[in-house]
This record gives structure tokens, C-alpha cells and sequence, in this order.
């Protein structure tokens, strides 16, 4: 099983939300969810592989760990990125004077970009052919 699994049933709302929730059952399998607004079809295996690429969001954001709720959102990138999910491309940290309980102490705060990947239906085959499906056989530009 691969590590990505834990995150099974994950949906996070974020600015590419608008594209559909993540469908977990393939993971195991592609190594990422599919992100669709429908439930996946029902593909043969040869019919899945050609017809979803992977896709990947960008995303950057600026935590305070001292900030429980925003260390949370940034632990959540590095596990991301621990486990397969996503990938960080930049990361800078620095400290800063905080006043925590009444006491002037050093927190530190982290920017961070980084990119979510997953898979998505193309929906459209070769030379902008809508491709077709029908009792797991391709039909169109798909079945040479």
C-alpha cells in the first residue's frame, strides 16, 4: 500500500476546489487520487491509462507555527510532500520575536510553494475527438 493512502478520503478546500473532489479508489494503484467532479467511470486498465494525465496545482502561503492553525496547514504540506502527495519547491524560514503568554519569545515563521498533484479525465482524445466509452471497450481515436 502505498503511503499517499493515508490521506484517503482527503478533500481540501482550496482554490482549485472548483474542480471537483478526490476519488481515492485508484491511489493504491496510480500512486495519486483522481480529482473529478463525478465519480470516475469504469475503465478497463488500458482505457484508464489513456485517458487521465496528471495534473499539478501550485500553491505558496506564509505560516506562523506559533499559530496552532497555521501550523497545522503547513504540517499538512510537509506530510504532503513526505508521502507522495505533493511536492515542495520552495521553502524559507526565519525567526521572529512573538509575544507568547506575555513573553517576548522567538517563533518561527515559513514560506513555502509547493504543488499538489493528481490525476484528471482528459475527456478528449486525439485531435480534439471526444473519446467514447461503452461496456470497457474504447471507441474512436483510442482503438489501434
Amino acid at each position: 500500500m502505498s503511503s499517499i493512502y493515508k490521506f484517503n478520503g482527503s478533500n481540501p478546500d482550496d482554490e482549485y476546489s472548483n474542480r471537483g473532489r478526490y476519488y481515492w479508489g485508484r491511489a493504491e494503484v496510480d500512486g495519486l487520487p483522481v480529482r473529478s467532479k463525478t465519480s470516475p467511470p469504469l475503465l478497463t486498465e488500458d482505457e484508464h491509462e489513456r485517458s487521465y494525465v496528471t495534473v499539478n496545482d501550485a500553491h505558496n502561503g506564509t505560516y506562523h507555527t506559533w499559530i496552532p492553525k497555521e501550523n497545522a496547514k503547513y504540517l499538512r504540506i510537509l506530510d504532503e510532500a513526505a508521502n507522495g502527495w505533493s511536492t515542495i519547491w520552495w521553502i524559507n524560514r526565519w525567526p521572529e520575536d512573538v509575544e507568547i503568554d506575555g513573553r517576548v519569545q522567538k517563533g518561527m515563521a515559513v514560506y513555502v510553494e509547493w504543488v499538489r498533484h493528481c490525476k484528471e479525465y482528459r475527456g478528449r482524445g486525439v485531435n480534439g475527438m471526444t473519446q467514447e466509452f461503452g461496456h470497457g471497450q474504447a471507441k474512436g481515436p483510442f482503438n489501434s
